[in-house]
């Protein structure tokens, strides 16, 4: 039986705000030794200066410290004590290339990955406010590729996965924005409304009952960036896993653990609410819980304590 090609693809995560980054990254790696991924590079979508550092620092873990990282440039997004529970400690206590963030520009990575890249060939994966994808759709031709950002992505991105809206309606009936999409609404109305590749949506609801990380804190090295940035976040109780879920389904797919919607159109309105509406030529999907939710919490557990070196 033939091999399957290795995935390739680009992260874009806010790592910092949510230890759950963390852990995404943490089974990328995982699933780049077991020749299922081919991590091109890892964006950063937060002014933080102390986010290469720590997506370096997890990277360098996993032996992996040659993927190219970049930043977002622009000052003031998502920076502060609450935004930094882990990122800085990580940065600051542990290997990483970043300490004095002398990374590149992330829209300029993703252009230089993106031009170099066959046809068709690149997933996206997004765990954060869309505003790296955002300025990537609005970059202009440079000395990477003469197209726009929209013909970029649409030429060499094979498909968007990204972790953002919420789909089901609450106790009163009514559908509340998530995250992701509030901390930068025009960013998300400019992605998911003009981005020409199917986007498959992880959305907050499949995420947020399934706690997975504490299994990090027994029998796994004091050496693992990942297990302190949950040792830091949750003191050792685990988190949702809202990120680790996108990445996973990115890269396996649905694994009977989960479902993929029919296709469709998803809008954001000006409140940040995410608008699914079924259509026969829509390119957007969603994912839902389809295994008990301890079935899940085992398997995204362990891919986490492989990180044990």
């Amino acid at each position: 039986m033939e091999k399957q090609k290795e995935l390739s693809v680009i992260l874009d995560t806010d790592i910092g705000p949510d230890c759950d980054d963390a852990g995404a990254l943490a089974i990328l790696n995982v699933l780049e030794d077991m020749g299922e991924a081919k991590i091109l590079g890892v964006t950063h979508c937060t002014s933080s200066i102390y986010g290469a550092g720590c997506i370096d620092a997890i990277n360098r873990f996993y032996n992996h410290g040659h993927i190219p990282i970049g930043i977002l440039k622009t000052e003031g997004f998502l920076v502060g004590e609450e935004y930094e529970k882990y990122n800085r400690y990580v940065t600051e206590n542990f290997d990483n290339a970043y300490k004095d963030n002398n990374a590149p520009d992330a829209v300029c990575l993703f252009r230089k990955l993106l031009s170099r890249a066959e046809d068709g060939s690149v997933t996206v994966i997004g765990i954060g406010p869309l505003i790296n994808l955002a300025n990537l759709l609005d970059s202009s031709p440079d000395e990477f590729s003469p197209l726009s950002g929209d013909e970029l992505v649409e030429l060499k991105v094979k498909a968007l996965v990204v972790m953002a809206g919420r789909f089901v309606a609450d106790n009163n009936g009514q559908l509340l924005s998530e995250w992701n999409v509030l901390m930068d609404i025009p960013s998300a109305q400019r992605v998911f409304h003009d981005w020409k590749s199917p986007i498959i949506f992880s959305p907050w609801e499949v995420g947020d009952p399934i706690i997975t990380g504490r299994t990090l804190m027994h029998g796994t090295s004091e050496n693992n960036p990942v297990k302190k940035s949950y040792e830091l976040y949750t003191n050792g109780q685990g988190r949702m896993s809202w990120d680790l879920i996108t990445v996973i389904y990115a890269i396996r797919g649905g694994c009977k653990l989960w479902e993929l919607s029919e296709n469709g159109k998803v809008t954001v309105d000006k409140e940040g609410v995410t608008w699914f509406k079924p259509s026969n030529d829509g390119m957007h999907y969603y994912i839902k819980n389809l295994a008990p939710v301890h079935e899940i919490e085992e398997y995204i557990d362990i891919l986490l304590v492989k990180t044990s070196i």
